[in-house]
């Protein structure tokens, strides 16, 4: 099973990092506080801080413009162009012709294995029993 993955906000994580510094906690420990699955993920927030990846981090979702989803544009099943439909018919019928051309191929191996027996019984026996067979 694989485990749940959560999404923080940046303010959540700045909450639990002020939290840290101001009762001088552990990353395991403030993890254990706020039910934080991964306790070196507060370190990597740490990090983040430190370098002033997070406040910026903040900022941006707070500019950033939701998207709408696009609206997906279905076709009719009658207004399937006539090309497309004169595409598949030919593309069904080169698969056809590739099936019957395997199944041709197929039936053929299987003649020659099963005609291999008596050509490697010959081979085996050797041309003596070839000649007696042919004097009778």
């Amino acid at each position: 099973m694989l485990p749940k993955r959560s999404a923080y906000s940046a303010q959540f994580k700045l909450q639990v990092l002020a939290h840290q510094d101001r009762e001088q906690l552990s990353s395991r420990q403030v993890a254990a506080l706020y039910d934080i699955r991964n306790s070196n993920q507060v370190v990597v927030w740490r990090r983040s801080l430190d370098q002033g990846r997070l406040q910026t981090l903040e900022i941006q979702k707070e500019e950033r413009p939701k998207m709408e989803p696009e609206r997906s544009r279905e076709v009719p099943p009658n207004m399937v162009a006539p090309d497309a439909a004169r595409t598949l018919r030919e593309e069904n019928e080169r698969l056809r012709a590739e099936v019957a051309y395997l199944k041709k191929l197929q039936a053929l191996i299987r003649s020659k294995r099963s005609a291999a027996p008596t050509t490697a019984c010959a081979m085996a026996c050797g041309p003596r029993v070839l000649t007696q067979a042919s004097s009778m």
